[in-house]
């Protein structure tokens, strides 16, 4: 589940924050719980150009490159048995951010809904509680269908 906000800081740049809460259960053998809350500023480069030829400027609706934050608030993950079945084990995530640069594209569909598709790529690591630096963040794409207003 996703909820979250993009708002404009000018006609090129926003700001967007979103709480995610997943849940991922592989059988009986794993389970995880992740709330995180990524924010982003993305800079809409096409939109001053469109803008001079008199054609559609809005922000939500035009390709961008930005910085991303990973801010994991909350992990737990339970995995369960190997090849033999004589281990147990659970674990708590402790990551804190990491920081991505995206390049995407967002288009609305209608009066009340959008498409945004991005890829993402991490630039510095996960820092966790302990200090310790580990790329928790991969290189992705993500895809995404929502309402909007």
């Amino acid at each position: 589940m996703e909820a979250g906000i993009e708002q404009k800081l000018s006609p090129s740049f926003s700001v967007q924050a979103l709480i995610i809460g997943r849940h991922y259960r592989g059988g009986d053998l794993r389970k995880e719980t992740v709330l995180e809350m990524p924010v982003s500023l993305r800079y809409y480069y096409s939109i001053k150009k469109r803008m001079r030829k008199g054609l559609s400027a809005n922000n939500f609706s035009n390709n961008y490159v930005g910085l991303q934050t990973e801010n994991i608030l909350y992990g737990y993950g339970r995995y369960e048995g190997d090849l033999f079945g004589l281990r147990k084990s659970t674990k708590t995530f402790e990551m804190l951010n990491a920081l991505s640069v995206q390049w995407g594209m967002q288009r609305r569909l209608g009066r009340y809904s959008y498409f945004d598709v991005n890829f993402t790529l991490p630039i510095l690591p996960t820092i966790n509680r302990l200090k310790v630096p580990a790329f928790y963040t991969p290189i992705g794409v993500n895809i995404k269908l929502g309402l909007g207003w």
